[in-house]
C-alpha cells in the first residue's frame, strides 16, 4: 500500500469549500480528499455552492490520481472553482493538470495570485444566472456505490 504524501484541510465558509493542500498527490490523497469532500458536502448552508482551492508546494500528481479525481468531478454536483496559485511551486505544471481535470467535467474555473481575488471571482459567478440553474443547486442522494453490500 502506497502512504498519502501529501495533506489536505477543508473548511466551509458559508457556500464555499475552502481546500488547503500541499503534495505531491498520489491515488490515496485523491480517494482521501474525496471522502471527506463528501463528507464535508452535507454541510454546506446552501447550493450553489464554490470551491476555492489552494494548493501549495510540490503540487505534482500522478497521472493515475488525474484520473482518479476526474472520474470523480464528472459525477459530482459542478462547482465554480478558484485556484489561489501564489504558492505553488510548480505554477504552470499544476495550472495544466488543474485544466486537464476541470475541462472535461466542464466545471468554471479560473487562477488567482491573491485569496481575495479567488473569493471575490467565486462570489460573482455563484451569482451568475448560470450558476442558479439545477445543474448547479441539486442535492444529490447518497451514491449506492459507498455501500458495496447494499443491494436494491
Amino acid at each position: 500500500m502506497h502512504l498519502i504524501h501529501s495533506h489536505v484541510d477543508i473548511t466551509i465558509e458559508d457556500n464555499l469549500f475552502i481546500i488547503r493542500a500541499n503534495g505531491p498527490w498520489n491515488v490515496e490523497f485523491f480517494h482521501q480528499l474525496h471522502k471527506e469532500l463528501i463528507i464535508h458536502f452535507f454541510h454546506l448552508k446552501s447550493l450553489p455552492y464554490g470551491t476555492l482551492f489552494i494548493p501549495s508546494g510540490e503540487t505534482l500528481a500522478t497521472k493515475e490520481g488525474l484520473k482518479v479525481h476526474s472520474d470523480f468531478l464528472s459525477m459530482a454536483v459542478p462547482t465554480p472553482i478558484a485556484v489561489v496559485t501564489s504558492e505553488l511551486k510548480h505554477k504552470r505544471l499544476a495550472i495544466a493538470q488543474c485544466t486537464s481535470v476541470y475541462e472535461p467535467a466542464n466545471l468554471l474555473y479560473g487562477f488567482f495570485e491573491t485569496f481575495d481575488e479567488a473569493r471575490e471571482w467565486l462570489q460573482r459567478q455563484l451569482a451568475s444566472p448560470e450558476c442558479n440553474t439545477p445543474r448547479y443547486t441539486r442535492r444529490p442522494m447518497p451514491k449506492q456505490s459507498f455501500n458495496k453490500h447494499a443491494e436494491h
